[in-house]
């Protein structure tokens, strides 16, 4: 094997490891662990340009869209934990003037 052969096997090794760490991160979104961003980072930094240019906005539109979906759930989950405190709010508020108007009888 010539040593541009060997860098060509590098360079593929990497592309195909960019491109699970994007889908693992696109997969998690705000839940992605840290050392998958920091590894997308780097390895982005190191092959560069070398990295087929079409594949990777492809990747990179994905994972931006997938993270923004998972953003906007989580951000609906949270909005509906809160809805659902303020409705046993107003339950328990309902409750306790429902047992004031009962004794008060």
């Amino acid at each position: 094997m010539t040593a541009r052969q060997h860098d060509r096997r590098i360079l593929e090794a990497k592309q195909n490891r960019l491109k699970q760490l994007y889908i693992n991160a696109a997969q998690h979104g705000y839940d992605a662990q840290p050392h998958v961003l920091e590894e997308i980072e780097e390895i982005e930094k190191e092959i560069g340009p070398a990295f087929e240019p079409s594949n990777n906005e492809t990747y990179r539109l994905l994972f931006q869209q997938i993270y923004r979906l998972d953003g906007d759930i989580s951000d609906m989950r949270k909005e509906f934990t809160r809805l659902q405190n303020s409705v046993t709010d107003v339950q328990q508020t309902l409750n306790a003037i429902l047992v004031q108007l009962v004794g008060s009888h």
